[in-house]
């Protein structure tokens, strides 16, 4: 009797914790133990300029089957502006003060039966206001990422990691003497036209290359690392100004997409797209953890020996390109084009071959729509 009461009383406990758990799982930015003492100015405003406001990514928990979606406690911009209080030291001297315009923050997650891995990349921009209008001093991206025991748990400390490195970045810059572009407010969030590739230029991040602003005065060139039939090309970044490679994370040469891999010999190096349009078409043979951290891709393709994967330059998210994804991809919004991959030997140009008729079809859609 008292062994069914204790199943009982056990039972009813898990039952009480599974309905009061949320579908949401809420990220808490914890106050960093030190701020930014070397950091000249402050912040006057925080925008949330994402696409998707509802989710930063998934997280797995244990008495969850499925995963969770990402918010930031008390939302973005409450909880950026506290933790920017407590980042950015305060001072009785007036310092410039700008508006931080957050165009992502992304969270991602690698739970394997080894080990832990925890991602985050963010996309801040820094405007000057001035009479009502932003004034853009620059678009800046960085990843963060790290093994931990519990990674659910340090997805804030990477969050706050990610936006220091922006804010150190941004402070290399000759932001004092930078007036700053107009930025069209109805631009926010911004859109990336994958009719034309970007103009020959180097790019601190996304939304640099989608509103074409490529860095001013930097003649750089890329050298091959690895020529192969199957793998594309790897480059390694030659620039003058070495010391401004680490802020490179797109670069156009007026005719292909190069996205940043990661170092390889203390060197900045670049994978070239096999194919671009609204998407973007790479295979490499970079393994894990090299590749799918830098990608944000942990989650992908760990133990995925294909190494094809896509980004999506509408949603900014990176995919492996099997089997699952061009049914959904293909299947109910182009018959034709899933019809064909199934007949086929589903082979790696098969697979490539999928990418380029969806970019094909989008451009003449998008053409259409633009007369």
């Amino acid at each position: 009797m008292k062994k069914e009461i204790l199943t009982f009383l056990f039972s009813s406990f898990i039952v009480f914790l599974l309905q009061g758990q949320s579908d949401v799982h809420y990220i808490k930015l914890k106050r960093p133990a030190f701020p930014i003492d070397e950091l000249e100015f402050r912040y006057l405003e925080v925008i949330d300029g994402r696409r998707d406001t509802t989710n930063l990514g998934y997280v797995n928990k244990i008495l969850h089957k499925n995963p969770l979606r990402t918010q930031l406690k008390g939302g973005l911009e409450s909880s950026i502006k506290n933790l920017l209080d407590d980042m950015l030291i305060q001072v009785i001297t007036e310092r410039p003060k700008f508006v931080f315009i957050f165009h992502e923050i992304q969270i991602l997650e690698s739970l394997t039966s080894s080990t832990q891995y925890g991602y985050c990349k963010v996309e801040l921009e820094i405007a000057r206001k001035t009479d009502g209008q932003f004034y853009s001093l620059g678009i800046f991206e960085t990843e963060v990422n790290n093994r931990k025991i519990d990674v659910t748990w340090s997805h804030g400390k990477r969050i706050r990691r990610a936006i220091k490195k922006c804010l150190k970045t941004f402070n290399e810059t000759e932001w004092e003497n930078n007036q700053g572009e107009l930025i069209d407010a109805t631009a926010i969030p911004y859109t990336y036209d994958y009719k034309s590739i970007p103009p020959r230029g180097l790019y601190r991040s996304f939304g640099e290359l989608a509103q074409k602003k490529a860095l001013k005065g930097l003649d750089f060139d890329l050298e091959k690392v690895i020529t192969s039939e199957i793998y594309d090309d790897q480059y390694f970044l030659i620039l003058e100004k070495e010391e401004l490679a680490d802020q490179i994370r797109y670069i156009s040469d007026g005719t292909h997409i190069y996205l940043y891999a990661g170092k390889l010999a203390q060197k900045s190096t670049f994978l070239k797209a096999v194919h671009q349009g609204r998407y973007w078409l790479f295979v490499t043979r970079y393994s894990i953890p090299e590749m799918g951290i830098v990608f944000g891709l942990i989650e992908e393709i760990a133990a995925y020996k294909g190494r094809i994967v896509y980004f999506d330059t509408q949603t900014k998210k990176f995919r492996k390109l099997n089997d699952f994804k061009i049914i959904q991809l293909t299947k109910k919004d182009h018959p034709e084009i899933f019809e064909a991959y199934k007949k086929s030997k589903r082979k790696l140009k098969d697979r490539k071959e999928v990418i380029i008729k969806l970019n094909e079809k989008y451009h003449l859609a998008a053409e259409a729509e633009t007369g």
